[in-house]
């Protein structure tokens, strides 16, 4: 599963976008 593909992004924006964000917060 690659939440990185845009097509999954086209699938589940709300969720690309969740991951993303939790990705980024856990980073900092």
């Amino acid at each position: 599963m690659d939440f990185e593909s845009p097509d999954v992004e086209k699938e589940f924006p709300g969720l690309y976008a969740s991951e993303s964000a939790r990705k980024t917060n856990e980073s900092d």
